[in-house]
């Protein structure tokens, strides 16, 4: 008995020599041919009822190397997605007590850690799609808050601070919150959002927005028995835009002071805009006012003088009360054989009173033909208006949230072009200012039109303005636009697109909207 247990435990222990051995040699192999091995100790009877199992450790093993974007990480599934960025193509790996991430600065960190843009050089077993390592390359610049720039897709540039920049139709742009990035187009970019590029030398690998845009809608244009359609709309001065038969607006997320003002409405309040979400205004819901209104009344002399009075180009009778919006309003007095008199009075007490003396003209012939004269001129120059008058500078603004100078022809989107108008097509070119400055120059071009084929089914709307339900048609004008596709059910989305102001159609197709969740 005695001799038969040392056998055993001779056996035993060269069962473990032998086992170590077996280790040591698999270790030495091409990490290719083998991930992890088991050696089993077959039991006396033949059987591996005893076996024993050996896994080999994965770490600092690797056969294949890259620098690529994070596009995702799952700490729940222990996976991270990646983006190859000289191809472009996505891979997810998995992540392991033995995967080894560092910051850029060769600190070790979690996988959690890690944000979607972010470059990385990366080594990992390709067969089994097992991350070896992951380090933050410190070769990559990254430049936050970027809030002005220009997009420029045929020519693949991204400009901001006064550099040009290579944008790869590979780089991978997102939009990142909460820690999760959507992958978008470059034409979604809109004016307002705020990116985080991150980039080597001249070429842009990942572009984030991390402050987007949502939409403002208004539900009608009828408040009671009225109607605001040509009221504006001013969304803390960075949207500024008329209420038209649905109105859509596209604006930066945060938050805000809206006003509508005009047609009767003087509503202020605070709306939150949300990224890629519709904030809704009831309509019925907003403040109107009964404007305040001066009784004036117009004395002229000398009394017995057959005068004729007009205010903003209706008659009014001397020496009665007559009652006037306070604001700025225009008045003309004639008499036959004395000069007109043609003045703006502005309207502001409770009750006034308006003296007028008229001199005579030395020559009633002259006076008579100019007096015509004035009668025809003044029949135009009503239009000066206290409307006109109380309009303050930044209300001139019909399209305060315009384009980045994205142009069209990105993955998804696609637009054609086709000679062809009606004989009687016009080209008219208008330069205007907005409330920063910035001059825009539009071309409209009436006999030719631009074209929206699909998706279709879905209202259209242009520069905030609804322009219809797909397919649909508008008059070509060339500039920068911000277009905007919204039906129920569905993800509101917006494109920044260029027409440009050749004589000639233009028809483009957006991708599907996807279903809201």
């Amino acid at each position: 008995m005695r001799t038969e247990s040392s056998g055993k435990q001779k056996r035993t222990a060269a069962g473990r020599t032998a086992a170590a051995v077996i280790a040591a040699v698999l270790l030495a192999l091409p990490v290719t041919a083998t991930v992890a091995a088991a050696q089993e100790q077959a039991a006396d009877d033949g059987t591996t009822a005893g076996a024993q199992k050996q896994t080999i450790s994965l770490l600092y093993k690797y056969d294949s190397t890259d620098t690529a974007v994070v596009r995702s990480v799952n700490m729940a599934e222990g996976t991270v997605t990646l983006c190859q960025h000289e191809l472009g193509r996505y891979y997810t790996l998995r992540v392991d007590n033995t995967s080894m991430i560092y910051d850029r600065y060769g600190r070790p960190i979690s996988a959690s850690l890690l944000e979607p843009g972010d470059v990385a050089d990366v080594t990992f077993l390709h067969q089994s799609k097992h991350l070896n390592s992951l380090v933050v390359s410190n070769a990559v610049w990254v430049r936050e808050n970027v809030k002005t720039y220009r997009i420029d897709t045929d020519r693949e540039l991204l400009s901001f601070d006064g550099q040009n920049y290579h944008l790869p139709a590979t780089a991978l742009l997102l939009n990142r919150e909460n820690g999760v990035g959507e992958r978008i187009i470059a034409e979604e970019l809109l004016e307002g959002d705020v990116l985080t590029v991150y980039g080597i030398d001249k070429e842009i690998y990942s572009v984030v927005v991390t402050s987007g845009h949502g939409y403002l809608r208004l539900t009608s244009t009828e408040v009671g028995d009225r109607d605001i359609e040509g009221a504006w709309v001013n969304l803390g001065n960075k949207v500024i835009q008329r209420v038209n038969a649905r109105t859509l607006i596209a604006a930066p997320e945060g938050d805000y002071t809206l006003q509508i003002i005009g047609q009767g409405a003087n509503d202020s309040r605070p709306v939150r805009i949300e990224r890629g979400k519709e904030t809704v205004i009831d309509t019925s819901t907003i403040r109107m006012e009964t404007p305040d209104v001066t009784e004036v009344t117009f004395i002229v002399e000398p009394e017995d003088v057959q005068a004729e009075l007009k205010v903003d180009g209706d008659p009014v009778a001397i020496g009665l009360p007559v009652y006037l919006t306070q604001g700025v309003h225009q008045f003309k007095v004639r008499a036959e054989g004395y000069l007109t008199i043609t003045q703006h009075l502005k309207v502001g007490e409770k009750k006034a009173k308006v003296e007028l003396t008229l001199e005579k003209d030395p020559d009633a012939a002259a006076a008579a033909s100019t007096a015509a004269a004035a009668d025809t001129a003044g029949t135009a120059d009503t239009a000066y208006t206290a409307a006109t008058a109380g309009t303050s500078d930044w209300w001139n603004s019909s399209s305060g949230y315009a384009g980045t100078g994205a142009t069209e022809g990105a993955a998804g989107m696609g637009d054609t072009s086709n000679a062809g108008a009606s004989s009687g097509a016009t080209v008219t070119t208008v330069t205007t200012v907005d409330v920063s400055g910035n001059e825009t120059t539009r071309t409209t071009l009436t006999g030719y039109e631009v074209r929206v084929e699909s998706p279709t089914g879905v209202e259209f709307y242009l520069d905030g303005s609804y322009m219809g339900i797909t397919p649909t048609s508008f008059v070509k004008v060339s500039g920068q636009h911000t277009v905007t596709l919204s039906r129920d059910g569905y993800e509101t989305k917006s494109y920044n697109i260029f027409i440009d102001d050749a004589q000639s159609n233009k028809t483009y197709a957006f991708p599907e909207l996807v279903k809201s969740e």
